[in-house]
């Protein structure tokens, strides 16, 4: 099967989708069903870039980024300008012997040679359009109603994201699939040996912090894990601070301000995008994960923080509950008192938490990368079945 498949979420900083698109296309490839042709914003090719790879490609000068670059720059013009020349370097890739174009990333291009399959993680912009950027909203707005008309199936990534697409867009049932996310085994329990050297070059000690991971941004509510934080005695927040792990997202002025004291005081530790390899020791080193988000289509780390042997604390809103199942503790996302009853227990009830770290490795094994490529070939072959 000859797949066009979209891998620019890859040339960002790696955030859900980017960690989506990339780890897909590797069980795709592994499986040996079908040959992607992975186009990367103006040029295609065959294989997933790696690190090193996407630093030189980011560095070198592409026709669409010069262009862009010399461009005249009207209001409101740049963002489909870009686009129309993605469009223009994307019908340049495929040839007739590709039989469907997968768009991982919600908006996909047009595609003449076959059907168009495309995921959609959430509907944020829908349901929380005050918590991302205006300009992420208004494309969204406009581009969004294309892909409701190209795909020809969509996959969401949870049933969650499959019912809310089906009530809240009207979309045929027949045409979504929910295929979950998997987790790599770069997330599995460590121990105090394997991992203090990277939280020490991070500030942190095994087992003394409570984590936080997510794009600062206020759909993660993150200062509801401030405030519940708060709520422990003092001298525990010294002893366990918080840490948290995420590059700087939208909106993020008050939580800033609700940081500074605590950072200053030492309670909190902002340690910003971290490295890719030193994310599995960060989650391993934890007591617990403090996940309240207010809305998500699948939540991943919630699912490494478990499959690294920690337990999560997680927001019982969206898909999270169906994600960490009876393995997660499940807490209104804003009852402050209810996390840090939470993290309390964790911290002084050793078989407490030792049955959670069970329950949550227990749960965090049923999904893999390689099961989400078995699932989603199932729906290629599907596609390609009702397109004859």
């Amino acid at each position: 099967m000859r797949v066009a498949y979209n891998a620019s979420p890859l040339l960002h900083p790696l955030t859900g989708v980017g960690h989506h698109t990339r780890e897909l296309a590797r069980a795709l490839i592994a499986s040996s069903e079908v040959q992607l042709f992975l186009f990367y914003a103006s040029v295609w090719t065959d294989r997933v870039l790696g690190v090193e790879d996407l630093v030189t490609f980011r560095a070198q000068p592409t026709p669409l980024r010069t262009f862009v670059r010399r461009a005249v720059r009207p209001l409101g013009t740049i963002p489909r300008l870009a686009r129309a020349i993605q469009q223009w370097h994307f019908s340049r890739g495929p040839s007739a012997q590709t039989v469907l174009y997968h768009e991982p990333n919600f908006l996909p291009y047009r595609f003449r040679f076959g059907p168009t399959v495309v995921t959609v993680h959430d509907l944020s912009w829908i349901h929380y359009p005050e918590t991302q950027s205006p300009e992420r909203v208004r494309e969204m707005r406009r581009l969004f109603p294309l892909s409701l008309k190209r795909a020809d199936h969509f996959i969401a990534v949870s049933e969650f994201g499959r019912r809310d697409m089906i009530d809240t867009l009207g979309v045929d049932p027949s045409r979504i699939t929910a295929v979950p996310n998997g987790v790599t085994s770069a997330f599995a329990p460590r121990d105090r040996g394997q991992s203090q050297a990277t939280l020490t070059a991070h500030g942190l000690d095994w087992g003394r912090y409570a984590l936080c991971v997510g794009t600062l941004e206020p759909r993660k509510n993150l200062e509801a894990a401030l405030r519940a934080h708060a709520q422990l005695p003092e001298r525990l927040q010294r002893e366990l601070p918080l840490a948290i792990v995420g590059m700087r997202g939208w909106r993020t002025s008050s939580l800033e301000a609700a940081l500074r004291p605590r950072v200053e005081a030492g309670t909190v530790k902002p340690l910003g995008y971290v490295l890719e390899s030193d994310l599995p020791h960060i989650y391993a080193g934890a007591l617990a994960l403090v996940y309240p988000s207010l809305y998500e289509g699948f939540g991943l780390p919630p699912l490494e923080a478990m499959a690294s042997g920690t337990p999560v604390i997680v927001s019982n809103r969206s898909s999270l509950p169906e994600v960490v199942g009876s393995a997660g503790i499940l807490v209104e996302p804003d009852d402050h008192a209810t996390i840090a009853e939470a993290l309390q227990r964790l911290l002084d009830d050793h078989a407490y938490r030792a049955r959670m770290v069970q329950a949550g490795l227990l749960r965090a094994a049923e999904y893999s990368w390689e099961r989400s490529a078995r699932e989603t070939l199932t729906v290629y072959r599907h596609v390609l079945e009702a397109c004859r």
